[in-house]
C-alpha cells in the first residue's frame, strides 16, 4: 500500500493526469474497463484522468487494478523489493523432439522439430553434472531393450556424452536413429540389446554412422 505522506502536499496535477492516463494505457484498459471495475460511471474516470476526484478510496481502487500510485504521484516508479523469482531461475525446459528412436529394428525419421519442452529443476541436473543447454530428449519405439527400455518411453540424452563406454546411447546408422548399449572394441562398436532375443551387431569404422548423445535419464507411463 502506498502511503500518500510520504508524498510533497504540492503535486503538479497536470503531471499527475498525464501519468495516470499513461498508467492505464499501459495496463491496456478503457475508460470502461476501469469504471467498471471500480463500479463508477466512465465519466468519473475522465475526471480522474483531469486531475479531480483523485482522493485515497479512488487511489486505493487503482492500485489493485495494477496502477503504479507511486509513479502517479511523484513520476517515480514503485521498487517492490520482494519481486517474485522468475521461473526460469529455478527450472530449465529440455526440449522433446518429434522423433521416435528405435529400440527395435531401425526406424526412418525425416524431421527434429521440438514437440514440446519438459521441465526440470536446475538444481537436479546440476547435481548430475548436466548442461540444460546441451540436454534432449525422444521417445522410444520397439521392445530390443526391454526390460530396460519400453516402447514410448522417454529419454534424455547428453549430447556432449559421444565417448562409447559401455552405456546406453542414441545413435544414428546410415537413415535410421537407435538407441542401444554400445561397447568399444578393438576394430569397431558392438551394438547390444538388452533384449535378448536380438542380436548384437557391429558397427564398422567406415560405416556411415553418428553417436548423438548418452541416456542420462528416462521416464515411463504406469499403463
Amino acid at each position: 500500500m502506498v502511503n500518500l505522506q510520504a508524498f510533497d502536499k504540492e503535486i503538479d496535477i497536470d503531471k499527475v493526469s498525464e501519468r495516470l492516463l499513461s498508467e492505464r494505457q499501459r495496463l491496456g484498459l478503457s475508460q470502461s474497463d476501469v469504471a467498471d471495475r471500480l463500479n463508477v460511471d466512465y465519466k468519473t474516470v475522465a475526471r480522474l484522468e483531469k486531475g479531480t476526484e483523485l482522493g485515497v478510496s479512488k487511489l486505493s481502487g487503482l492500485a489493485q487494478l495494477g496502477f503504479d500510485i507511486a509513479y502517479i504521484l511523484s513520476g517515480n516508479r514503485y521498487q517492490n523489493k520482494e519481486q517474485p523469482k522468475d521461473i526460469d531461475d529455478d527450472y530449465a525446459f529440455i526440449p522433446l523432439y518429434d522423433i521416435d528412436v528405435s529400440a527395435g529394428g531401425g526406424s526412418f525419421f525425416d524431421s527434429e522439430r521440438i514437440k514440446t519442452r519438459l521441465s526440470f529443476t536446475r538444481y537436479s541436473l546440476k547435481q548430475q553434472g548436466l548442461s540444460p543447454e546441451h540436454l534432449a530428449c525422444v521417445r522410444c519405439r520397439g521392445d530390443s531393450m526391454l526390460p530396460t527400455i519400453a516402447e514410448r518411453d522417454t529419454i534424455m540424452i547428453d549430447l556432449r556424452r559421444k565417448a562409447v563406454d559401455g552405456g546406453i546411447f542414441v545413435f544414428r546408422h546410415e537413415d535410421s536413429l537407435f538407441v542401444k548399449r554400445l561397447i568399444r572394441e578393438k576394430g569397431g562398436i558392438r551394438v547390444i540389446s538388452d533384449n535378448q532375443i536380438y542380436p548384437e551387431w557391429f558397427i564398422e569404422p567406415e560405416d556411415n554412422y553418428e553417436i548423438i548423445g548418452k541416456k542420462v535419464w528416462q521416464a515411463r507411463w504406469d499403463r
